[in-house]
């Protein structure tokens, strides 16, 4: 086992810390065996790859999109390279603290949530033994919901029908008509409908809750679906071209007609 070079290590040093050595090796243990354990310990880069092959197929795809840029924009650049063993309460707690210096108080609490879960999976895998990030104080979030008013509603109505691109405004519509998460609308089949167009039979992949969800539509939701039953050839009820494929972000076309409206800067559900 290399101690160091000369003349970095000085030979009086080197005899010091050769002793050290072999102190350890007589009370049975291996130092050199340490050594590389340490140097093998997983990462947080390791724990995010791990935790994205584990859980990723679990997730929405909004959520799984959130974990990914959760840990690429605020886990990583700070943490990324420490090993996951060398974590402690103190890493864990200043990097929210730092996120809702800058006025996230709500990203903080998810960045957290996501490093907190990480680290469950750590020690789940046998990496760690206890979860640093247990025991963080998550900031105070206060209820966003806010609701259209009758004379808001008829101006989004009228503005959807501007649009040249009336497949993403077909997707607000929805929405509205049925109160569903922009996943759910964009990632809506055919299939999930009965004939007539009545009843929503909801995958557990597609819903926040990951069970399957049967619900009846509105009278609007099923006038909807016939028009653009007739509109597209696709599996997807919303296809984002020719090829059929999904939207998978109509935030520009809400942002136009929302501007136009004369509505605040407000989401629509978690557009």
């Amino acid at each position: 086992m290399t101690i160091g070079r000369y003349p970095e290590w000085s030979v009086l040093a080197a005899r010091q810390e050769a002793e050290v050595l072999r102190t350890m090796i007589g009370k049975g243990v291996d130092p050199k065996q340490m050594r590389d354990e340490e140097y093998s310990a997983p990462t947080v880069k390791d724990m995010y790859k791990r935790h994205i092959e584990q859980e990723g197929a679990k997730l929405s795809p909004g959520y799984l999109r959130d974990v990914k840029r959760t840990y690429r924009d605020y886990i990583l650049p700070k943490l990324g390279n420490r090993k996951v063993a060398d974590l402690t309460f103190s890493d864990c707690e200043a990097l929210p603290r730092k996120i809702s210096s800058q006025d996230k108080p709500v990203r903080a609490n998810r960045v957290h949530a996501i490093l907190r879960r990480g680290l469950s999976l750590s020690k789940r895998w046998g990496w760690i033994t206890n979860n640093p990030a247990e025991g963080v104080q998550h900031n105070r979030e206060e209820g966003r919901t806010r609701y259209l008013s009758s004379a808001e509603l008829k101006r989004l109505f009228a503005a959807l029908n501007e649009p040249p691109y009336q497949t993403s405004c077909d997707a607000v519509r929805m929405m509205i008509y049925t109160g569903c998460r922009c996943g759910e609308a964009l990632n809506a089949r055919w299939d999930q409908f009965d004939e007539e167009f009545r009843i929503w039979s909801k995958p557990s992949a597609a819903t926040k809750q990951r069970k399957p969800h049967v619900v009846p539509v509105s009278k609007e939701v099923t006038k909807l679906l016939k028009r653009r039953s007739k509109k597209t050839k696709s599996e997807f009820i919303f296809p984002s071209d020719e090829t059929g494929v999904a939207m998978t972000n109509i935030k520009r076309t809400w942002e136009t007609v929302r501007t136009q409206a004369g509505i605040p800067a407000v989401r629509l559900l978690d557009l």
